[in-house]
């Protein structure tokens, strides 16, 4: 239930910061965001495309979604998101780079 708690307030600030941005935004203007989709509770969030469906409501259209492998990676390929002895979860392999034009 906490997992789920966070989940919802994260959409809620990113739906916020997505709503300032495309009011800032002058009109024909490209806005790029980075992100990296997550797994929660074997979950897998896909918040590049959430982005995308968020920002078309605020009069944004998607012009691309890009995707690259992390730079630089810090942490482990795999850890264990159950806390089950031997049970393994992948970790964020690549990015996603949303590209959006205000209309």
């Amino acid at each position: 239930m906490n997992n789920a708690r966070e989940v919802v307030s994260f959409y809620r600030d990113l739906q916020k910061a997505l709503l300032r941005a495309s009011r800032l935004l002058k009109r024909q203007k490209y806005f790029a965001i980075v992100i990296g989709n997550r797994t929660v509770k074997d979950i897998h969030l896909k918040t590049d495309l959430i982005i995308s469906e968020l920002c078309e409501g605020l009069g944004l259209t998607t012009q691309a979604i890009l995707y690259r492998g992390i730079p630089n990676k810090r942490m482990p390929m795999e850890n264990s998101p159950t806390n089950i002895p031997g049970a393994k979860g992948k970790t964020m392999h690549k990015e996603s780079i949303v590209i959006m034009k205000k209309r």
